[in-house]
């Protein structure tokens, strides 16, 4: 897709050699200065930028905020100006210390949860779908993080972003998903259902780790696959 080609460029065009955002002074210039070489002044090269930019809020966040100003000043794309301001306001509202939205799903069974529910516990929450590959490979350490904290006050809420719910089941039938300390909830949506929308999801894997008093306490936790971090984080999370 033409999206699809604009965001490879992004990726491979705007970062720098270590494939972060240009940051310090004269970075929004910096930016647009190959993106107007290959791609001129016009509307690709603001939906190339702008699309790039959406994929960096949520792991870059403090550096994109520094290159807003040269994005307002070039872009010209009314549409992509206000997801971004949107892509921007959801970040800053899901910072650590700020109250977690709430949504509600069913679960595996079509009974409806909500997250709210699971306050005095601390949720790991995984965003994650059966096409995913990044995602399915994290499910096996996920499993025996699950174990390891298996009588603690830690829940591992899983949000399935799959279209169909046959995917979704047959990926909790055949994958190490379940447990007594598993709960599994499916937005249905891809990225567009209420849960994603809410926590401003824009790729998977996504985690976050919500306090027992249902404030966030990380928006970009550390992975299952990577422990000692991740125990560390929940036993973090579990102090009083």
């Amino acid at each position: 897709s033409l999206q699809g080609l604009l965001l490879t460029y992004g990726f491979t065009q705007l970062n720098d050699p270590q494939g972060n955002l240009p940051t310090g002074p004269g970075a929004g210039e910096r930016l647009y200065r190959p993106a107007i070489e290959a791609l001129g002044e016009g509307h690709v090269r603001d939906v190339a930028v702008g699309q790039y930019l959406l994929t960096k809020v949520e792991s870059e966040h403090a550096d994109v905020r520094p290159l807003l100003p040269a994005f307002r000043q070039h872009n010209r794309d009314s549409a992509i100006a206000r997801d971004l301001r949107q892509a921007v306001r959801t970040h800053l509202a899901l910072m650590s210390g700020q109250p977690a939205p709430d949504f509600t799903l069913l679960d595996a069974q079509g009974k409806k949860l909500s997250l709210s529910d699971l306050r005095g516990q601390v949720v790991y929450l995984d965003f994650w779908a059966s096409w995913c590959a990044p995602c399915l490979a994290e499910m096996p350490p996920g499993a025996e993080l699950r174990r390891k904290f298996a009588s603690r006050k830690v829940v591992f809420l899983y949000v399935s972003l799959d279209a169909k719910a046959a995917d979704w089941q047959h990926a909790l039938a055949t994958k190490p998903l379940t447990g007594p300390n598993a709960v599994h909830l499916r937005d249905g949506a891809v990225f567009d259902g209420p849960a994603a929308r809410a926590f401003g999801v824009q790729a998977i894997p996504s985690y976050w780790l919500i306090g027992p008093d249902g404030r966030i306490i990380a928006n970009n936790p550390p992975r299952p696959s990577t422990s000692p971090a991740i125990d560390n984080a929940l036993e973090q999370a579990l102090k009083p």
